[in-house]
């Protein structure tokens, strides 16, 4: 681990337990480099707020600690702006007799000693299904408006709303996992209680709105699965291993822990779960659930894992693109056809997972091949654009598909 790395880790915990960080000493390009993650793992503001009396920090360059300083003064602006108008969604929601279950994001925030240096891209609402159009309504009442105004809502799990010339992004979902992916979609059934089950979802107050969200054992579960999910993907942050520190830290005495542990043995990600919790207890000075205590586990592929991903594995497009090649891994051992691992596999996906983003396959299957080659064409323009290499995804993904047997999720 780098000096910077392990000053980063270092202020990350004083902050969280709202303490004052040590001067980690670094000279001006440990500095910039810790900037740096701090500004991929979106905690900017989180960090600045912390070092900027520090003396090493100090002498730094003032032009340059100016400007990051504005970068982090922007974010917290929009976080306040963002949260205040999605607070405001959700009463104009109540108001229409709809009480959407608000996940991670503004709940965990709300956990945080400085609940507005952790900021959200978006906001994420979990609803009966059969309620889409009514929830789209309203945001659509409120200048809260469809990415995709001509998608059938029907058929759409995952709708998401920008409001113009705002930060306000929504995220409605029918499910709280795609219900199509054959790698996490079976994380669903874990969750098909919550609209009938009134024990199974909780009233939490987030400034002066109260807002139905899960109850703490079903949403330490969703935070441990959705950066499963990620971790599936190309990874996952930092901030995502502080959400479930502080969520299980001010919850410790709600949580039912053998129906969380069940899930995670059936979904073969218990040493994955464990690690996150290792990382919170060695790296962010959380105390270890007894649960995982005598689970073996190494944190620390996982740790430099979760540092090199920033926010969603979204650090590089390289990174990105070798997604196909984890999810191809994981899908195959679940659905018995094997771990397919080459750029074919990564390049050619199966008619599901291209209709996301190719629509017309939706009412025309068969211009697949069609898809196929708009695909490439757009991967080989963004190669030269965004500088990725395909070699490059491939390795990543193969690395990664390592690291998934490492921590036993797939053989």
């Amino acid at each position: 681990m780098t000096a910077a790395q392990q000053g980063f880790l270092d202020i990350l915990k004083a902050c969280l337990h709202n303490e004052k960080p040590e001067d980690p000493k670094l000279d001006p390009e440990g500095w910039a480099e810790l900037v740096r993650m701090a500004a991929i793992h979106s905690l900017l503001p989180y960090v600045l707020d912390a070092v900027f009396t520090l003396p090493s920090f100090s002498a730094l360059d003032l032009k340059q600690k100016t400007a990051w300083r504005d970068k982090a003064l922007e974010a917290v602006t929009r976080q306040v702006f963002q949260e205040n108008e999605f607070l405001d969604l959700i009463l104009s929601m109540q108001r229409k007799g709809l009480d959407p279950v608000v996940l991670k994001g503004a709940v965990c925030r709300a956990l945080y000693p400085k609940p507005f240096l952790r900021p959200s891209v978006d906001e994420d609402l979990l609803i009966p299904p059969d309620q889409i159009c009514a929830y789209h309504d309203v945001l659509c009442e409120n200048g809260v408006l469809p990415d995709k105004p001509d998608a059938d809502l029907r058929t759409t799990d995952e709708p998401s709303y920008h409001k113009p010339d705002s930060p306000t992004y929504i995220e409605l979902h029918k499910y709280p996992f795609p219900s199509d992916s054959d790698a996490y979609g079976d994380c669903n059934r874990y969750f098909t209680h919550v609209f009938r089950d009134p024990g199974a979802t909780v009233k939490t107050r987030i400034q002066d709105v109260d807002v139905l969200t899960l109850a703490p054992t079903e949403h330490v579960l969703f935070l441990m699965l959705h950066s499963f999910k990620h971790f599936l993907h190309s990874g996952f942050g930092i901030r995502q291993i502080m959400d479930l520190a502080v969520f299980t830290h001010a919850h410790q005495g709600e949580i039912r822990w053998e129906p969380i542990l069940s899930a995670l043995q059936e979904l073969r990600c218990l040493r994955f779960a464990a690690a996150m919790y290792r990382v919170s207890e060695r790296h962010l000075g959380f105390a270890l659930p007894e649960q995982f205590q005598a689970i073996e586990t190494d944190e620390l592929p996982l740790l430099a894992d979760v540092l090199q991903s920033g926010v969603h594995g979204a650090e590089s497009l390289d990174r990105l693109h070798s997604s196909t090649i984890t999810l191809s891994a994981v899908s195959g051992q679940k659905t018995g056809q094997g771990s397919a691992k080459g750029v074919f596999a990564a390049t050619f996906l199966p008619l599901d997972a291209m209709k996301g983003k190719y629509p017309y396959l939706q009412k025309h299957p068969w211009l697949l091949p069609v898809a196929w080659g708009e695909r490439i064409i757009t991967y080989i323009g963004k190669r030269g654009k965004d500088h990725t290499d395909p070699a490059v995804s491939l390795k990543l993904g193969q690395e990664r598909v390592a690291l998934l047997r490492r921590y036993g999720i797939i053989e």
